[in-house]
C-alpha cells in the first residue's frame, strides 16, 4: 500500500506492480513465488486496517519511524518541513484527496449540462475544458481506456 501510493498507483496496479516488477521484489524481499497477491487481498486488508485502527495510530507509528530513521541517515532536520506526507495516510483510508474532486468536478459538470445546460457557459473556459477532455494522468482517472468507459458510461460532458 505504501509503494502504491508514492506511486500514485491505483489498486489492480499495485497488485500488477507487486506481480511483475522486480524493483517491487526487490524492495519487498520477495521471490518469484512469493510475488503474487490479488486486488481482493488488497481492499480485504485496507477494510481490516481500518476497522482495527480508525484513527491509524499503527500506520502514523510505521510512518514517524520510517522518517526518523531516514532523518538520521540523511543528517536532516525537521525544523522546516512540508506537511505533504500527511496526505497518504488519509489517501489510504479515502482513496484519495484529489481522485474525490476529480469525481467531484466531473459529477457537477454532468449534472449541470443535463439540469440546466444553457448555464454551462457561464463556467470559465478552463473549466468546461477540462471537463469535456479526456483524463489521464495525475488529475485524471490515471488510464485512457477507464477514461473513456467512465466518460461513456456517464455520458460525458462534451
Amino acid at each position: 500500500m505504501l509503494l502504491a501510493e508514492m506511486l500514485g498507483l491505483d489498486d489492480q496496479r499495485a497488485v500488477d506492480a507487486m506481480a511483475f516488477d522486480v524493483r517491487w521484489h526487490h524492495a519487498l524481499e520477495l521471490s518469484f513465488d512469493e510475488a503474487y497477491l490479488t486486488r481482493r487481498s488488497v481492499v480485504g486488508f485496507r477494510k481490516r486496517l481500518v476497522e482495527a485502527d480508525p484513527e491509524l495510530g499503527r500506520l502514523k507509528m510505521v510512518f514517524e519511524r520510517i522518517g526518523d530513521e531516514a532523518l538520521a541517515d540523511l543528517g536532516l532536520g525537521t525544523t522546516e518541513q512540508r506537511m505533504d506526507s500527511t496526505l497518504i495516510t488519509s489517501n489510504i483510508r479515502t482513496g484519495g484527496r484529489v481522485a474525490l474532486f476529480r469525481a467531484t468536478l466531473e459529477h457537477f459538470g454532468q449534472w449541470l449540462a443535463k439540469a440546466a445546460p444553457d448555464k454551462v457557459e457561464r463556467l470559465s473556459a478552463e473549466l468546461r475544458d477540462w471537463l469535456g477532455r479526456e483524463r489521464t494522468g495525475w488529475f485524471g482517472a490515471g488510464s485512457k481506456g477507464r477514461a473513456a468507459a467512465q466518460a461513456r458510461g456517464a455520458g460525458g460532458l462534451a
